[in-house]
């Protein structure tokens, strides 16, 4: 649920009754101090939470520490000396393995879902559960085959989940997110979220595009809205379209050129991370155009250099620079000359062309 409390800048949370907290300059929540008790939250260059810290009356310890593939997908976390890795799909997360390869739980869902949404099932020690969702695909119960309940919570508003049953456990909540019991955070694949201050950690990659408030979650409608990938919210209108699925309507600032894109085979071929950002230059730029050209051309950049672990953010530069405007997360126009090729450049050309 929102807070009262201190909000600075671009609407970062400053504190709440006795709780207050600190930002990088990138705009990453980098401290919470609660009373004695200081919990720290380390970044990669990418932005990614990588460690959390406690600290205790001066004693410091680690509590958790994350690792990523090159499509910001969580790989594994480490917390206690236990490793759970994470397996992945198009449909999102599908299971976790310990760090010997044992299974630990499967998760099933609803065919075409968009991802990790309307969860069916999870098997875990040979045993199979069945979800039961409200409206927006969140968990509210799980039942063994026998029908007996074996797990159930209530949710605020924003998220925060009141376990009653728990006879087996399970990290799935809103759609797209997986709780961390070890830090109260949910992991929401590009951004991690409190549910207990209904805000995500580190400020919205594309900036005041998406509004004033980078940090909010799904305009402050939970009720409604969903964002799978702590990028963009998305109705419930029909939350099986590929990604991005049914953006709100407000957000899309170049709907022609999205309507042609969203159409085109070549976007859903792409890398996860290179969808993604191709995606957010469209919705959010009017001027930009060629789309599907830059669908064809970006597999080169992607497939054929160095820059594969930076899809995301090397696709959405390289089509704003070629299109001659800022891209989101810039403040300046980024010439990517060194991402490119001759051959890559005929290529674009000639697509532009017809």
């Amino acid at each position: 649920r929102p807070v009262p409390g201190c909000t600075i800048r671009i609407n970062k949370l400053g504190r709440y009754d006795d709780v207050s907290f600190e930002y990088d300059a990138n705009g990453n929540m980098i401290k919470k101090t609660a009373g004695s008790v200081v919990t720290s939250y380390v970044y990669n260059i990418e932005d990614r939470l990588t460690e959390v810290w406690n600290e205790e009356a001066g004693t410091g310890s680690l509590t958790a520490s994350y690792y990523y593939d090159p499509f910001g997908r969580r790989l594994w976390k480490e917390v206690g000396g236990v490793q759970p890795h994470f397996h992945y799909t198009y449909e999102g997360l599908i299971g976790e393995y310990d760090a010997a390869g044992n299974e630990l739980r499967r998760y099933g869902y609803k065919p075409e879902s968009t991802w990790t949404t309307d969860p069916l099932f999870m098997e875990e020690a040979g045993q199979y559960y069945f979800y039961h969702n409200d409206h927006l695909g969140t968990p509210q119960k799980l039942t063994a085959v026998n029908g007996a309940v074996v797990w159930s919570a209530l949710y605020s508003s924003f998220g925060e989940a009141t376990i009653n049953v728990a006879v087996v456990e399970n990290p799935l909540r809103f759609p797209g997110q997986y709780f961390d019991q070890e830090t109260g955070l949910n992991y929401n694949h590009y951004r991690y979220y409190n549910p207990e201050q209904g805000r995500f950690l580190r400020k919205d990659p594309v900036g005041i595009n998406g509004g004033i408030n980078l940090y909010r979650f799904v305009k402050n409608n939970p009720l409604s809205l969903i964002d799978v990938h702590g990028l963009f919210c998305v109705t419930l209108i029909d939350v099986t379209i590929p990604l991005p699925a049914i953006l709100v309507g407000s957000d899309i600032k170049n709907e022609g050129e999205w309507k042609r894109l969203s159409a085109s085979p070549d976007f859903y071929s792409l890398t996860f991370g290179s969808m993604i950002g191709i995606a957010l230059e469209v919705i959010f730029n009017p001027e930009f155009k060629y789309g599907i050209a830059h669908c064809v051309a970006i597999k080169k950049i992607i497939c054929e250099s160095k820059y594969e672990r930076e899809g995301l953010r090397v696709t959405s530069e390289y089509c704003a620079s070629e299109c001659g405007f800022n891209s989101w997360g810039n403040t300046e126009k980024v010439l990517l000359k060194q991402y490119k090729s001759t051959d890559l450049d005929l290529q674009l050309m000639l697509v532009k062309n017809g």
